[in-house]
């Protein structure tokens, strides 16, 4: 994981943002992405020093393949969301994503100091829900018809793990 730069706004990151199939489930799929706008996301949020967000590289070459961010965080409970996607079509279900939010809790609860990290999936994502729970979080919740997707209505999950879950899986290990 490295910090998310203006000159990764290119080609790829645009096609990523602008392809249903990478992203039927992130909210922003159902508006148009212009590369003016990516940009300036990406000038806004790295102006932001509250909100940690990544790009996910390849270990060999710094090929960016997807992204990575633990925000909003809540320093008075000590808790943050965290979300994620892998742009990248031939890196999916190669353990990018799952070794990616390795790294981020471990960040999250070793440098942040934080107690608690969220994410939300809808019911189809299945492998959002895998590589989560790979990586310890539980679900907590099912919000019944929470979302409108594709043409319906699907649930919205929501997983949790706190870092005394965290610690206890890393000792076991």
């Amino acid at each position: 994981l490295r910090e998310v730069r203006e000159e990764d706004v290119n080609e790829n990151y645009y096609s990523w943002m602008n392809d249903f199939e990478i992203n039927r489930y992130m909210e922003m799929h159902y508006m148009p992405q212009g590369r003016a706008a990516i940009l300036d996301y990406v000038r806004q949020h790295n102006a932001k020093d509250d909100e940690p967000w990544f790009a996910i590289c390849l270990n060999d070459g710094d090929f960016h393949i997807g992204n990575i961010k633990i925000c909003p965080i809540n320093y008075r409970h000590r808790s943050a969301d965290i979300s994620y996607f892998i742009g990248e079509k031939q890196f999916w279900g190669k353990g990018y994503a799952t070794e990616a939010i390795s790294l981020a809790v471990r960040f999250a609860f070793d440098t942040l100091d934080l107690y608690k990290l969220n994410a939300g999936t809808y019911a189809a994502n299945k492998g959002s829900q895998a590589v989560l729970e790979k990586n310890g979080f539980v679900r907590e919740g099912v919000f019944k018809e929470q979302v409108f997707f594709e043409g319906g209505r699907d649930d919205a999950y929501r997983y949790g793990l706190t870092v005394t879950n965290y610690r206890s899986r890393r000792e076991k290990r």
